[in-house]
């Protein structure tokens, strides 16, 4: 049994995938693909790549996924180099998760979209966030977009996310992108008082290196599509919506509106 969850750990905690195509000259001209998977340490700012097997991988994943990384590696310019490809946004909740401490539920501000058994928290937890806001119109946009792009690689879903709302411009004075991965001063600490009255779309990391969860976060409150109300923004809360035994670090990638309202 140890094996086992410290496999489905390491499963969890991957944040890329590739596969590299080396051409054999043969009678037959087949071609061998051997499978990599990369694996963040965000306290130690490094990365570390290891060889996978494809049995594992679709044990792990979901096989549309995996197929689509090795199609898109397969017609790269460099198939036996090709670019990494991010792991799609984190599975839902398991049914069996403890509730979040009573003190940290909202019980008056109801999640207008679950995502169930989907694959949906970055657009469904942003929906939410949109809807008590009153922008059910846009909220119903994301969700549409969400169960479209389910099964996308998160960074992809992300930058459809940042495509759809910096496009509606009467929403917001101004806007930014956090990403620390090129710039590790560019992190969104969402316990900011600069942020409070933002609202803000978040990625969420945590100490062992596992992404994927997405909130969104605004006037103290953290919308997460995988639980029925809003959480009281803490670090308790943000540990519960990682769904893991390790603690939040950090936002991953993040977006951040000053709103009009």
């Amino acid at each position: 049994m140890e094996d086992r969850n410290r496999d489905e750990d390491q499963a969890n905690q991957m944040t890329h995938l590739r596969c590299k195509y080396k051409h054999v000259a043969t009678h037959r001209c087949a071609d061998k693909c051997s499978w990599e998977g990369k694996w963040s340490q965000p306290n130690k700012d490094v990365e570390v790549v290891s060889p996978l097997n494809e049995s594992w991988l679709r044990f792990h994943l979901k096989p549309v996924f995996v197929q689509l990384v090795r199609k898109c590696c397969r017609n790269s310019s460099k198939p036996d180099n090709p670019e990494w490809m991010p792991i799609p946004a984190s599975n839902p909740r398991s049914i069996n998760c403890d509730e979040p401490y009573h003190l940290l539920i909202r019980e008056d501000v109801i999640m207008r979209y679950e995502q169930k058994s989907l694959n949906t928290c970055m657009f469904f937890s942003a929906a939410s966030a949109l809807h008590h806001l009153g922008e059910e119109e846009l909220g119903r946009v994301l969700v549409d977009n969400g169960l479209r792009l389910q099964n996308v690689p998160q960074v992809l879903q992300f930058q459809a996310l940042k495509s759809i709302l910096v496009g509606r411009k009467t929403l917001y004075y101004s806007c930014k992108v956090w990403d620390h991965r090129g710039n590790k001063r560019k992190r969104l600490n969402v316990f900011d008082k600069e942020q409070e009255n933002n609202l803000n779309f978040v990625v969420l990391q945590n100490y062992e290196g596992e992404i994927g969860h997405a909130v969104a976060v605004h006037n103290q409150l953290i919308f997460d599509s995988s639980y029925r109300c809003a959480l009281r923004l803490c670090h308790q809360s943000l540990q519960w919506c990682m769904n893991s035994s390790s603690s939040f670090i950090q936002v991953y990638l993040g977006l951040s509106m000053k709103l009009r309202k």
